[in-house]
């Protein structure tokens, strides 16, 4: 859950603003949620010092968030992590396998949207 009245606006606004992802939506007229995904983009502090031949870890998100019920301060998200690597003298994308990578980065980015105070 996070604090925020505009919860589209935040999402977007971390993502985007904050992050530096490129960031597309979806929102049908329909339903009480919205999607957003980034694009592929490098994340060189999800490198470790224990990787062997690992070049490059690259990360994309996907982030659900539902619109605010009524009297609720807080709004439910979900977020969702695709972390790929590539390895020394390769060209091709590998999914990460250190399921604990892919819980690290996630956890950074549901801790930024807890954060997010009223108005954001």
């Amino acid at each position: 859950m996070f604090p925020c009245p505009s919860a589209a606006t935040g999402t977007t606004g971390t993502l985007q603003d904050k992050l530096k992802f490129r960031v597309r939506s979806e929102h049908g007229p329909r339903d009480n949620f919205y999607f957003f995904f980034t694009e592929r983009a490098p994340r060189p502090d999800l490198l470790r010092s224990s990787d062997r031949g690992i070049r490059s870890r690259r990360i994309t998100y996907a982030v659900r968030v539902d619109e605010p019920r009524a009297k609720s301060r807080n709004t439910h998200f979900e977020v969702k992590a695709l972390v790929e690597y590539q390895r020394l003298g390769e060209s091709m994308w590998r999914p990460e396998t250190n399921q604990q990578i892919v819980n690290d980065a996630m956890g950074e980015l549901k801790s930024s949207f807890e954060t997010l105070g009223p108005g954001h």
